[in-house]
């Protein structure tokens, strides 16, 4: 009888906790982040701050910024900012644990490949937000703007990821 109740709870809390994931944008499991449709902004999270790539590349030498490629890994290795982390979606709270440069970091500018509002960058963004990072800005014109104007980038694996 009580192994009965358990198990009753147990099932519960698994349909609650898939729910939860699934309104808060989580993706189906097999889904890409490609294959998420945008969300109904959550007018609890404050709206992002967007910075210009001169404003972004002005912050990239100082201490405490840190960039964060919200991309396919494929996409990162092909090219990112240098220095940049890769944070794909969906964010969790083990996400930001396991990336140990967030730690120190005071000022996350987030950034894909187009300046889309409901693109990648936006919602990882978002994500952090709503995990408890402050400081959190989407880079006008993602990568390949930044590419254009002649801005310090790289290729390859993530070093600091792994």
């Amino acid at each position: 009888m009580i192994l009965v109740e358990a198990l009753r709870l147990l099932a519960l809390g698994a349909a609650l906790a898939v729910a939860i994931g699934l309104l808060s944008g989580m993706p189906l499991s097999g889904s890409s982040a490609e294959d998420v449709t945008c969300e109904v902004p959550d007018p609890s999270v404050p709206e992002l701050p967007w910075i210009t790539q001169e404003a972004a590349e002005a912050l990239a030498s100082t201490e405490g910024t840190l960039f964060v490629d919200a991309r396919s890994a494929q996409e990162f290795q092909e090219g990112h900012i240098a220095e940049a982390i890769h944070i794909p979606l969906p964010v969790t709270a083990e996400t930001l644990t396991a990336h140990p440069p967030l730690s120190r970091a005071s000022t996350l500018v987030v950034y894909c490949d187009t300046s889309d509002e409901c693109d990648r960058s936006t919602r990882v963004a978002t994500q952090m937000v709503r995990l408890g990072l402050l400081d959190v800005r989407v880079l006008e014109g993602g990568i390949s703007d930044w590419i254009d104007h002649g801005y310090r980038a790289a290729s390859g694996a993530c070093g600091e990821c792994e």
